[in-house]
């Protein structure tokens, strides 16, 4: 039977979320939810490739967003803020076809490039696009207890598990808009500590009102002395857990409360049925983040992107280029928590 290619809008497109649903590779970044998080805060423009067959099912589809900031050069990014979201394809002659479309949307577009984040079944090296960067990703294995899933910790997880009770640290699932509202002081306090801007407190609120209000979404936070010092982010699809962001107050890291909060969060993967904790993605010479990651029995692997550049593009990225990074980061350590949010506000779209 013969297929039509063409593009949607997964927010208004009646069955992408049940192709999603039922593909192998889909993860909850694919999701019309999410789509929603991030269209809602960054007003990006949505281009999601799809083929469909001869009876109108959906085979393909690659999941893009059109990036336009004044700091970076016009791109194609499937998809901003998303750790892996790859290209849901089949092997066949007729995904070629899909893929050469991206390539012409961004032709069309008059993009710099293309990026893709993770791999397909499709051999996307063999058709203009090359290997992007590269990043550890760390999953947790979930048994069927928590108990079961604990007994692959290295020992000083355990210590510090047991460590933070002592302290009196408790942790609770928190999914009010006021304990987002605390969860994104948090974030402030830690983007800061990094020399890092913030995501805008509207993208933490579209989060709350497409992800956890649905379902798809949970909100752990880690109590001392009657008051949140750290809090976990997660994101569920099917029997895939997520831990997306990870923030808390630096003047407690000592209490270690982010190992607490870890430790409920492969309990609450246990309780509701997820197979995984997908830990994300970590920079390949973030050795810290990395011996965290794997002290709590995580398979890691080798995350890769793909990416398509236009000839004669060329990134003329400022916050992409290492001065930029350097003076950026210098002026977010210095300047107070309010002007970084609304700095944060202004151009975090830049960053997708």
């Amino acid at each position: 039977m013969s297929s039509e290619m063409n593009v949607v809008d997964p927010r208004t497109c009646p069955d992408w979320d049940a192709f999603v649903e039922s593909h192998a590779d889909a993860t909850v970044f694919h999701t019309s939810g999410w789509a929603r998080v991030v269209l809602d805060t960054y007003k990006y423009r949505p281009l999601y490739h799809v083929r469909r067959d001869g009876a109108g099912a959906i085979r393909d589809a690659v999941a893009l967003m059109q990036v336009d900031g004044r700091l970076t050069k016009r791109r194609l990014v499937g998809l901003p803020f998303s750790d892996v979201c790859p290209p849901l394809l089949e092997a066949t002659a007729e995904s070629a076809g899909l893929v050469s479309a991206l390539k012409s949307a961004a032709a069309e577009a008059n993009a710099s490039h293309v990026e893709l984040r993770g791999p397909a079944v499709f051999p996307l090296d063999s058709s203009g696009f090359s290997g992007g960067q590269a990043f550890y990703q760390h999953i947790i294995p979930i048994a069927a207890s928590a108990e079961e899933t604990a007994k692959g910790f290295h020992s000083s997880a355990r210590r510090a598990i047991r460590k933070a009770e002592r302290e009196g640290l408790s942790v609770r699932e928190a999914n009010g808009l006021d304990d987002m509202r605390e969860f994104y002081r948090l974030t402030v306090l830690t983007r800061k500590k990094h020399g890092l801007l913030p995501q805008p407190w509207r993208f933490f609120a579209n989060i709350h009102k497409h992800m956890i209000e649905t379902g798809a979404g949970h909100l752990l936070l880690a109590d001392f002395e009657g008051r949140p010092i750290a809090g976990d982010l997660l994101l569920r699809f099917r029997d895939q857990m997520v831990y997306k962001f990870n923030a808390s107050d630096p003047q407690f890291l000592h209490l270690r409360p982010n190992n607490i909060l870890l430790w409920q969060a492969i309990q609450l993967s246990a309780s509701l049925g997820c197979r995984s904790l997908d830990l994300g993605r970590c920079d390949m010479d973030n050795e810290g983040l990395r011996r965290f990651k794997l002290l709590w029995g995580s398979d890691e692997q080798t995350l890769r992107y793909y990416t398509h550049t236009l000839p004669g593009a060329t990134n003329g990225s400022l916050v992409s280029s290492a001065l930029g990074q350097s003076l950026l980061s210098l002026f977010v350590k210095l300047a107070p928590g309010q002007a970084l949010r609304g700095m944060g506000s202004a151009i975090y779209h830049n960053f997708g």
